[in-house]
């Protein structure tokens, strides 16, 4: 695999196959502590291929005294794959397990989905495990891309779903790496501000007051391009989510996915609340992408106004007023 393939601004998802490992509790007795060779946060350089400013490896809102974060290595793992990396994306390391959260993060953790890069140099099932430490049974949860026992540099996305402090470990046979990061809430990113910024900016005007829209989830972020906006929001239903930009509908085509649990093909529908004899003409397929099967659809909205989409597949089902602009 060619170095510069493995770099932040162009990493590599191998899609052979996605592994959902669901994380578990930890002992009380597991208090973490920093690893043995850590060092202070590493410092910045120039990289030749960005003429940009850099992103700073600045934890200053991110360490609290009742967050005992981590600090990151002074070091980076010894293999060809990651190429002649600069000395500005940060790393973990302990017992020889490697993490790196998304550099252009600034070194920083969030809720709703963040890239870690992971390295341990053998061919040993590489497992990510977490616990909030100020209280709570939710669990992280680490979606890889490739296989978890490949001992060259490991793709994956981790969802931590609340913020606050948090304890995750990554083991790798006998070989743990137990690190400590403070998570920030995902609309804090300044990605997900400009994103929101924008589509307001796009938006011809504020939904009637007479057209009930469903409250959307999220925001969530997701790195496969393929999919749209890397900023994500849905509507949850029953056992079927809704995603794509659902505040920003307009008159004639548009893309929706459907994501069923567990997967089955659902039957949609969909008309005008103002006149039901006005529905909606829709085209899909089952698909798959670094988020999961779903129904991807092509969807033919006839006129513009307060719109009701429906969808069953099985047991699961889903109801959702929609809002559809003008096309001029």
């Amino acid at each position: 695999m060619p170095h510069d393939l493995v770099k932040r601004g162009c990493r590599i998802v191998v899609a052979a196959a996605i592994v959902l490992l669901t994380t578990g509790c930890l002992r009380e007795s597991d208090v973490p502590s920093a690893s043995p060779t850590a060092a202070s946060a590493s410092s910045t350089a120039t990289h030749p291929s960005i003429p940009t400013a850099l992103p700073t490896v600045d934890l200053s809102q991110s360490i609290t005294d009742e967050c005992p974060v981590t600090p990151f290595t002074d070091k980076q793992p010894s293999d060809p794959h990651l190429g002649d990396h600069p000395d500005w994306i940060p790393w973990y390391e302990h017992d020889g397990v490697w993490a790196s959260p998304d550099d252009s993060l600034g070194g920083r953790w969030y809720t709703g989905g963040i890239y870690v890069l992971w390295w341990t140099g053998v061919s040993e099932l590489l497992n990510v495990t977490g616990r909030p430490l100020d209280g709570g049974d939710d669990v992280p949860r680490a979606k890889f891309y490739g296989t978890p026992s490949d001992p060259n540099p490991i793709s994956s996305e981790l969802f931590i779903p609340e913020p606050g402090c948090w304890e995750l470990v990554a083991e790798v046979g006998e070989r743990e790496l137990r690190i400590v990061v403070n998570v920030l809430p995902v609309a804090e990113r300044v990605d997900v501000i400009d994103s929101q910024r924008r589509r307001a900016e796009q938006r011809p005007f504020a939904v009637p007051d007479d057209c009930p829209v469903s409250p959307l989830s999220g925001p969530g972020v997701r790195r496969d391009s393929s999919a749209g906006s890397p900023i994500d929001y849905w509507v949850e239903g029953d056992g079927i989510d809704l995603h794509g930009d659902l505040d920003l509908l307009f008159e004639g085509n548009g893309g929706l996915d459907w994501f069923i649990e567990p997967w089955a093909e659902p039957n949609v529908r969909g008309n005008l609340i103002d006149d039901p004899s006005v529905t909606l003409r829709i085209y899909g397929n089952h698909s798959s992408d670094l988020r999961g099967e779903h129904w991807r659809s092509s969807i033919v909205f006839p006129a513009p106004g307060c719109w009701t989409l429906s969808a069953t597949a099985g047991d699961a089902s889903l109801i959702a007023t929609v809002y559809v602009y003008p096309a001029d």
